[in-house]
């Protein structure tokens, strides 16, 4: 039996400096600003900057000295806040994935503004507004686990509660990225969702398959909410499963790939008599960097696979 199988994907154009997303898929930063005394701060100048594109936003803190930014892509932040009469605050690294709620409440030491006192080390941001349960699979991880067909959707399998009813390792097999099967906390796959950069990337007539196989060198991370979540997800009751799409960055950068998997490696199986043929190529294309306006950048990618597998059969007649 011979079965060919190909299967391509393009994804093009991803703006970093996004104006409207789903909060699934961005984070915010918020806080109090106060004197050394404890006493709130109004009207001090905050501004966030994005370590990886330059792109800023400012935010002034009310009569409590409160203040918010929101809609902010996953990445590494710095916050700057500044009121005359007091030292400048500088807080840099503030790495903020898909959902996340940072709280940057710094007290202000009395000075001249043109003293800074910077925050160059910290722990682990600690998220004390949710309680979502989940986990967070970063890009490095995504790119260096061995996924079958480089399928992302296997990184589910890393999720406790997570229960898998095929063999997600077939040799020879390519995977299209479907979730139809895994059951996460026994609730049914047709309870999954999942989006890219928080838009739903479910087909219509089956929404355990995916419309668009997103490459695994295009992923910046997974961000999976299996139980807990706020109402602003929606729609599902099971896992929310987000990808958040690597952004550009201020330098043009691109790579070019091919996976391949051949019976020539392959030792014999041994109950069949010959080797199985088996011809898996995975190629394509990454590229990224700015594009000619301030604070946006881009990035595309295109992947394609193609399997040729010819299955031997014993027979004992």
């Amino acid at each position: 039996m011979k079965v060919i199988v190909a299967i391509s994907t393009l994804f093009f154009l991803m703006l970093c400096a996004v104006t409207t997303v789903a909060q699934v898929s961005t984070g915010q930063i918020s806080g109090t600003v106060k004197d050394p005394s404890g006493a709130a701060i109004p009207l001090a100048s905050v501004n966030v900057v994005d370590e990886q594109t330059s792109f800023a936003r400012h935010a002034t803190t009310d009569g409590d000295g409160f203040y918010l930014v929101s809609n902010l892509p996953p990445g590494s932040y710095q916050v700057r806040v500044e009121q005359q009469g007091f030292k400048s605050f500088v807080r840099s690294g503030i790495q903020l994935t898909a959902g996340d709620r940072a709280d940057i409440s710094p007290a202000l030491e009395v000075g001249n503004v043109s003293e800074v006192i910077t925050v160059s080390t910290q722990g682990e941001l600690v998220d004390t507004e949710s309680g979502t349960v989940g986990q967070l699979v970063d890009g490095s991880q995504v790119r260096d686990l061995a996924l079958n067909g480089r399928n992302p959707a296997q990184l589910l399998m890393l999720i406790p509660g997570v229960a898998v009813t095929t063999d997600q390792f077939d040799r020879g097999g390519i995977a299209v990225g479907g979730v139809g099967d895994f059951y996460v906390n026994g609730s049914r796959s047709t309870s999954n969702s999942v989006t890219v950069d928080g838009g739903s990337n479910q087909d219509s007539g089956n929404v355990v398959s995916q419309t668009n196989n997103v490459g695994v060198d295009f992923i910046s991370e997974v961000k999976i909410a299996s139980s807990g979540y706020s109402a602003e997800y929606g729609r599902f009751a099971g896992a929310q499963i987000n990808f958040s799409t690597r952004r550009g960055t201020e330098e043009y950068h691109g790579t070019l790939f091919e996976f391949f998997r051949n019976d020539v490696l392959n030792a014999r199986s041994f109950f069949a008599p010959l080797k199985e043929k088996l011809r898996l190529n995975n190629f394509g294309w990454n590229f990224g960097g700015p594009i000619p306006r301030r604070g946006r950048c881009g990035g595309g990618e295109g992947h394609s696979a193609r399997a040729y597998r010819a299955r031997v059969d014993r027979s004992d007649g």
